[in-house]
C-alpha cells in the first residue's frame, strides 16, 4: 500500500493556466527569485509570473528575468514609475506594474512575428541587434544559465 501511495505521489502533476503539464516540484520560480533576492533585486518575487506567462508562449523561462538583469540590474535602475525593467521601446515605454510588464513582453515575444518561432538567441538578436549591443546575446544568455545553476 506504501508503495501504490508513493507511485501515485510521484505521478502527481498539475496542468497550468497555458494547459501544459509541469511537475509539482518545479523550482524555476524559485530559481528566479532567489537569483533576483541574492542580489537585492525588486524584480524578486515575480517568478512565478514570469514561468506562467513563458509557458503560455512556450519560450524560455529565463530569457525576460535575463534580460531585466542586463538591461536595468533587475529594475534597479529604470525610468520613474516605469516599470520598464527590459529597456522596451529604448526604454521610453512605461507598464502599469511589473507584472503587466512581464505580460506584455512576453506575449510579443510568443505572438509577433518579429519574434514567434525563433530560439532564444535568435529572439535575443531581434530584440537588441549585434549591430546597435555586440555581445548583447551572449551576456543575456550567460545570466539565463546563471539564473539556472545559482543557489
Amino acid at each position: 500500500m506504501k508503495t501504490i501511495a508513493i507511485a501515485l505521489a510521484v505521478a502527481v502533476v498539475f496542468i497550468s493556466l497555458s494547459g501544459t503539464i509541469k511537475a509539482i516540484d518545479d523550482k524555476r520560480a524559485e530559481k528566479i527569485d532567489a537569483y533576483f533576492e541574492a542580489r537585492n533585486m525588486p524584480l524578486a518575487g515575480y517568478g512565478e509570473i514570469f514561468v506562467e506567462n513563458a509557458d503560455i508562449y512556450g519560450l524560455d523561462w529565463r530569457i525576460l528575468p535575463a534580460i531585466a538583469v542586463i538591461e536595468s540590474t533587475g529594475g534597479k535602475y529604470i525610468p520613474k514609475n516605469s516599470f520598464n525593467a527590459w529597456g522596451w521601446k529604448s526604454g521610453a515605454h512605461s507598464f502599469k506594474s511589473f507584472e503587466h510588464g512581464i505580460e506584455y513582453i512576453i506575449s510579443r515575444f510568443g505572438k509577433s512575428y518579429l519574434y514567434k518561432g525563433k530560439t532564444t538567441k535568435q529572439v535575443l538578436n531581434t530584440y537588441n541587434p549585434p549591430s546597435i549591443r555586440p555581445g548583447y546575446a551572449k551576456d543575456v544568455m550567460a545570466v539565463m544559465n546563471k539564473i539556472s545553476t545559482d543557489r
